[in-house]
């Protein structure tokens, strides 16, 4: 009796609990009907951006997300591009490309992703021009926009490999590098103020007649990877470099950009004296320069974030002045060797030497400039009036080493290319006037001595407006 009594009073006192429960959950349940109202969509941004692309050529895919918070499914009446068929983007909506699509639904708590490409094409002028373009998200009455930018850039593919004249490049638009050029000896490859190269992966320049850079401070001439997007702009290894052949020349190099190439130039038993000015050569894989067996000065140069060395020297007579060599390790890429390395050449004795002055040499390294105690002949080494990275003892060791400071040069963002100096730099007014009179303007086009004496470093500190 007790038992059978018990089993009723536990009946009795679920089903009361089971029928409050089945209550709740049916109180709780959402209402998953279809609704056009999208104003309660929300969407991954405002504005999708990319970098500039070549005209032409399609730009990597971005991709746009609408999210649907809210209660019930929403079928979207409308998703479309401005523009049209004319646009200068192009939409994947499901997996297929369209301009325009209708009736597409978001179920509640889901989400739709949109992948969207630039490939802008027209644009015949000079400069980097700006294209635009919305996706309309719409229903009766109302209307939803999100902005597409980006920039296309003028360009032509440079057809030639090996040259058989002289060839002049004046400027714009862009060319595209496809593979290598190979410049003859006795022949002479010019590239004027604003010429821009870009050059595909395995692609570089071979000279064994003159190669001439003829830039200037406000119009430096571009060879670069062939990606425009920034991310590339600081991806070392995307193409090959200059290699200035034994016995070529004569050379002139002035104000340039070399970036994210293998190793950015070589120079080997030139036969003329070569002098670069104004150069930035950055994010290479392996070395910014090469020297060997020749005389090189470098002038008002930079030359950042090089992950082998910034300035390899063998057996070579190196000159640098006002320049800024600096570099540290950037995942995923780590540093292998100082800014400057001295390698020593079998069974040669001739004497070469390496000067610095009015220059930066900082790094990650405790000692950017190691000289082997087995070098021979030993390089006659002078530095002067500058900021190195080395031991103090080191210092100690060259008493004839002058006003030689080391402490941080306190770069704005040299790993992002950026070398000027920061107000509190100790380089500003250290340099010594006689060579600033060698380099008397800086990449900018600032004057070096308009204060007196000139900041250590190729660029004159300026203050932000």
């Amino acid at each position: 009796m007790n038992s059978s009594y018990s089993h009723r009073y536990l009946y009795a006192w679920l089903a009361p609990l089971a029928l409050a429960l089945l209550a709740t959950l049916a109180g709780c349940e959402r209402t998953d009907s279809l609704t056009d109202n999208i104003q309660g969509l929300r969407f991954s941004t405002d504005t999708v951006r990319f970098d500039s692309v070549f005209a032409g050529a399609v730009s990597s895919t971005r991709l746009l997300r609408i999210y649907n918070k809210g209660r019930n499914t929403v079928r979207i009446p409308e998703l479309r591009l401005l523009h049209g068929a004319a646009s200068q983007f192009a939409m994947l909506v499901d997996g297929q490309s369209t301009t325009a699509a209708h009736g597409v639904e978001i179920e509640q708590g889901d989400s739709l992703t949109l992948a969207i490409r630039l490939k802008p094409s027209g644009i015949t002028v000079d400069t980097i021009r700006v294209v635009s373009d919305s996706i309309a998200i719409a229903t009766q009455g109302f209307s939803r926009y999100v902005a597409l930018l980006g920039k296309g850039l003028a360009s032509a593919p440079l057809s030639v490999d090996t040259l058989r004249a002289d060839l002049t490049i004046t400027g714009p638009p862009a060319l595209r590098v496809q593979k290598r050029i190979v410049v003859p000896k006795g022949v002479t490859l010019t590239l004027r103020a604003g010429a821009s190269l870009y050059f595909a992966q395995g692609a570089g320049i071979d000279v064994y007649g003159s190669l001439a850079i003829e830039g200037t401070p406000l119009s430096p001439v571009v060879l670069a990877g062939g990606r425009l997007e920034t991310y590339y702009r600081r991806q070392p290894g995307q193409w090959q470099g200059i290699n200035l052949k034994p016995e070529s020349g004569p050379h002139t190099l002035s104000y340039f950009q070399l970036r994210s190439a293998v190793t950015a130039l070589r120079a080997d038993s030139l036969t003329a004296p070569l002098t670069v000015r104004g150069a930035t050569i950055a994010f290479t894989s392996r070395d910014g320069v090469v020297a060997n067996k020749t005389h090189l000065s470098l002038y008002g140069c930079i030359l950042l974030q090089n992950y082998g060395c910034a300035l390899r020297v063998r057996v070579a007579n190196i000159r640098l002045v006002h320049c800024t060599l600096y570099a540290s390790s950037q995942a995923p890429q780590t540093r292998r060797e100082p800014l400057i390395a001295i390698e020593p050449v079998k069974d040669y004795s001739t004497p070469y030497s390496l000067f610095v002055a009015n220059s930066i040499l900082w790094g990650d390294r405790a000692n950017e400039l190691p000289i082997p105690q087995e070098l021979t002949p030993k390089p006659a080494i002078t530095c002067t009036h500058s900021i190195m990275r080395i031991p103090q003892s080191m210092l100690s060791a060259n008493p004839t080493w002058l006003h030689v400071l080391l402490s941080n040069p306190k770069l704005t963002a040299p790993e992002k290319g950026n070398a000027q100096l920061e107000k509190n730099s100790p380089a500003i007014g250290q340099g010594l006037v006689e060579y600033g009179n060698e380099d008397p303007t800086d990449l900018q086009n600032q004057p070096r001595l308009q204060h007196g004496n000139p900041d250590i470093g190729a660029l004159v500190f300026t203050p932000k407006s």
